[in-house]
This record gives structure tokens, sequence and C-alpha cells, in this order.
């Protein structure tokens, strides 16, 4: 069902009951409040719109990043846990020697006993079981989960021979358990889009005439023509006699084979809908921008694309109103950095440069904050790289902006992602000058024995890595690394790819020489410190 060119087809419109789906969420740790807070600065407050395509589901992609990376059009497969919502309604079939199901229809997950789905899929059947968590249709996966059907709900109005109010609701027979890879989606409940391109989901076939489903689940990004065009391509459909209804889009790709979407009306009575915390982490991390070889080996980040980037200025000895930006940060709140302990041992920086991008071009986006305090984590230890971890207070809060705002914390041990970014201006090469331009790498995390075993000559690190620390590195022989200048700055993920949200989740701390093939660093964990960090930022000890 995913086509690379897809003419306009039709699509049925969810409105009705509101699924509340950004409320507030008690019992948080004060750094994920202060998260939800710094998140909204350039998203606005939106429900997701959860769409059907014959036989799947699409939903609506709100962008607020301007360095984001549009989704595919001509499909690509979906990550694994991208759409925790997806359903997939299975049919009983027998290939006449064992028993098994069809999965030939899809839908959406909107409650913890409810799927959304079209009414025409039970035209000649019904399913006897919906699966969730499914990814891959050729491997079994324990994150899969089946479930018996005792209800299908279609709306009264819909009729075989018609191509409206074709909605339906299945009731499962357990309830579901959520979790990062099945979870319900929300639901578009205004009559106005304010946008005109969508993400529509599937198992379905890759090509027109195909005969095989897709074994992986794809994804493919669609566009909103006027209703004149449907209306004029199934002007000869009887199905489609009436013309649109007002419970119908018209969705497709530029030109070529056709496809038929529909979309979704609901009366506030048919759906039982579900309170769901938007602002859960996702932990599979959203293609923001692509996978590039991102520092050493890395790339030039996009402007704006790291907004929470700080660099530190050390006042020179011939100028002390000139200053050598030697070690970076993370804005974590209006008035305060994460940086490494080590950036301080030959002394200490006096400003702050927030929202820069090229240090040789003024481009008035850009604030130099002077420093208050500085603390350093009491266990600190300066001979040893241990605790490497400090905290910078602002002498006067930062205006928050779309290029100035915090990062959130990684406050959990718990990764389920072993690739991240690192970010800085430090050297392009082991001895070589400070970039100019902030740069991006891409890194994966290896066992901690990895950089034991790297840094085993090193006295300082005699006692191997502790569980405040984690061993980063190039990704296979790619060679890509932090270097020297990128101190103290971020170790990343991007968690909130709609209002372009980062985690920290590393500090930048210790490493050999940068840039030599399957070269790894030592960052200091964020998570081990999280109770530290709360306490100084916003608790009763605050810097």
């Amino acid at each position: 069902m995913i086509v690379p060119k897809l003419a306009p087809r039709f699509l049925t419109i969810l409105l009705g009951s509101f699924v509340v789906c950004c409320g507030g969420i008690s019992g948080k740790r004060i750094s994920e409040q202060k998260c939800d807070e710094y998140k909204t600065i350039i998203s606005s407050r939106r429900g997701i719109m959860s769409l059907t395509l014959k036989p799947t589901a699409l939903y609506y992609n709100v962008n607020n990043c301007s360095h984001v990376v549009d989704l595919i059009v001509g499909g690509e497969a979906a990550r694994h846990g991208e759409f925790p919502h997806h359903a997939l309604l299975g049919y009983p079939q027998e290939d006449g020697i064992r028993k098994g199901y069809s999965f030939s229809c899809g839908g959406s997950l909107i409650s913890d006993r409810f799927v959304m789905t079209a009414a025409h899929c039970f035209s000649y059947s019904d399913p006897v079981l919906v699966r969730l968590g499914e990814y891959d249709l050729k491997e079994e996966s324990a994150s899969q989960v089946d479930f018996g059907i005792t209800e299908i709900i279609r709306h009264p109005n819909y009729r075989n021979s018609r191509s409206y109010n074709d909605i339906a609701l299945i009731r499962l027979n357990e309830t579901v358990l959520f979790s990062k890879i099945i979870r319900p989606a929300c639901l578009w409940t205004q009559t106005a889009l304010n946008t005109s391109s969508f993400v529509a989901t599937g198992f379905g076939k890759l090509e027109e005439g195909a005969t095989d489903l897709s074994a992986r689940m794809m994804k493919v990004q669609l566009d909103l023509f006027p209703p004149a065009d449907c209306e004029q391509l199934f002007a000869s459909h009887r199905k489609f006699s009436d013309g649109i209804g007002g419970g119908q889009l018209c969705v497709g790709s530029k030109g070529g084979e056709c496809n038929e979407y529909r979309k979704v009306i609901a009366d506030k009575q048919s759906v039982i809908f579900l309170t769901i915390d938007p602002i859960e982490i996702t932990y599979d991390v959203y293609n923001c921008s692509n996978d590039l070889q991102l520092i050493v080996g890395g790339v030039e980040a996009k402007y704006g694309e790291f907004p929470h980037q700080a660099m530190l200025g050390f006042p020179l000895e011939a100028n002390p109103r000139k200053f050598d930006f030697k070690c970076g940060g993370s804005l974590i709140s209006e008035q305060h950095v994460l940086t490494a302990a080590h950036c301080f041992a030959h002394g200490d920086p006096t400003v702050v440069r927030l929202g820069e991008y090229d240090i040789s071009t003024l481009t008035g986006d850009e604030e130099q904050i002077p420093i208050e305090r500085i603390r350093r984590h009491p266990d600190y230890p300066s001979k040893q790289p241990y605790n490497d971890i400090a905290l910078v207070r602002l002498k006067t809060p930062v205006r928050l902006s779309k290029y100035i705002r915090p990062a959130c914390l990684w406050d959990t041990e718990y990764r389920n992602t072993t690739k991240f970014t690192a970010t800085g201006f430090g050297h392009e090469e082991f001895g070589g000058t400070m970039s100019k331009v902030l740069r991006k790498v891409q890194l994966a995390e290896y066992p901690a024995q990895d950089c034991a075993e790297q840094f085993r000559t090193i006295r300082r690190l005699r006692a191997g890595l502790s569980a405040g620390q984690m061993c980063v590195g190039s990704i296979g022989d790619e060679i890509t690394d932090t270097c020297q200048g990128d101190s103290g700055g971020p170790l990343q993920t991007l968690t909130y790819q709609k209002s372009c949200t980062y985690h920290i989740v590393g500090i930048t701390s210790v490493g050999g020489a940068c840039g030599t093939r399957k070269s790894k660093a030592i960052y200091t964990k964020v998570s081990h410190y999280i109770d530290w960090i709360e306490d100084n930022v916003w608790g009763p000890n605050a810097l």
C-alpha cells in the first residue's frame, strides 16, 4: 500500500471527542517539569492526527524544527518503535498444513482497549486478532503482542456499496499494557488543518501489482490536494456518486499510480479515549536530520540546531576583555550551564556565550553573559577524571528564544539507544585549529571495558571507569571523535522531534589522541548525577 507515486485519494477526517494528550503529570522530577516548560518555547500543544490508509493508518506530522529533514516521499522503512500505535488486523488463513493469519488491514491504537480502523476492512470477513508492536513480519519479536477481539463497531451509516463513513472501532479482549513500543496515538479534533503534509504507515504492497506485502513497516509522506482533484479522479466511480463529503480529504503525492485513502469521522459517543502524556520520552531517536558522519570527521551543525550549546570564555592575559573559548557546556536552566569540572583546572572562565554558531560572524542572536559562580562536584579530584562535572551560574537569567533555550537532562540509567551526537567548536583534527562553526559528530556507546583497556596505561584512570562514566567513540571504522576544545560540551540525543528538544546524556570529559581510528573517549554520565544537578540548580542548595 505504500506506493512511490500516488495520485490524490480520499481520506476520512477525525472529529468529535478530544484526546487529552498534553496535560501535566504529577510526580515528575523537577528536571522533567522544567524540560516540559522549555519545550514549549518553540512548539505549540497539539494533538496528533490519527488517519487510516487502506489498510493502514496515517498520522499528522507537526514539524516546528527549521533543521528537521522532511520525511520520505516514495516510502522507506520505519524505525522500530517509531509508530507505537500502529496495529495489524489478523484474518484466519490456512495453507493446507498449518494455520496462520493474513494481515490485510491496519489500524491505530487509541486507548488501552480500542483500535480504530476502516469499516471496509470487514466487508468480506472479520479479523480474529489484533497485533501490536509489530515491526518485521518475517521475524519473531518480544515486543509484538496479539489480542483477541470481543466486538467490532462499524459506523451506523457505513454501507459496503459506498465509501462514506468508512470508520470502525475494535474492542480488544484484554487491556493493553503500554510501553515505549506499544502506546496509543492522539486524535486530531479540529476541523481546520494547519498543514498540508502527512505521513502514512503500513505493511502494504510496495508497488502496483505486487503480490506480497512489505515485511517491514513502511512510511511515506503525502500531500493534501484540493477536493476537486479527487472529484475529477473518481467522477465515474459509483462509490463516490455524491462527491466528497465533509468527512473526507483528498490526499496523495505528485502524480503517478493511485492508492485509496480515507479520512476518518467519529461521533462523540462512538470512541473511548485515553489521556496520554505527550511529553513522555520516546527512546527511539527520530530522524531530525540524515545520519551523517558528524568536530573530527563531523559536519557543520545547522543554524539554531543546538540552542543549548554554550561556550566558556577565559580572559586573555594580554587583554582581559578578550576571551579564549576553550571549553563547552550546556544550558540547562535560565541561569545555569552544565559542564566538566576539569575545565577550571588552570583558571576560571568569566563569561558564557550562548546562541553562537560562527565565531567569525555576528548574527545578533548571540548573548554573552558574565559568570556569577562556579560549583564543581564536591568529590571531583583534580588529579583524577572522576566526578568530572560542574555547574556555572550566570549573573543574569537568559532571555530564552528559538536560538537560546535549555536542554533536558537524561535522568535514568536505562538508555534504549547507543548512538549519540556530540557538538562543539573543538579542533577538527588532532593538533589542528579550532573550528569557527559549530560542528556535530555522531558517536556510539561502547562497553566500559573498551575504554578501560584503551586508557590502561594512564595513571589517572588506573581504577578503570566508574559508574558515573560512559565509554563513547567513533562508529565502526569511521574516524569521528570529540577533540581539544570540546571539553565540557554535550553528548545528546534528540527525544522531542516536534519541539527540537534534546536530552543531555553525557559531558565530554577525557580523550586520547582524538580522531585516530577506533579512538574512544570518556564522558561523564548525566543520569548518575541527576540528584546533585537538581539539588544545585532548583533545590535547597541551588547555586
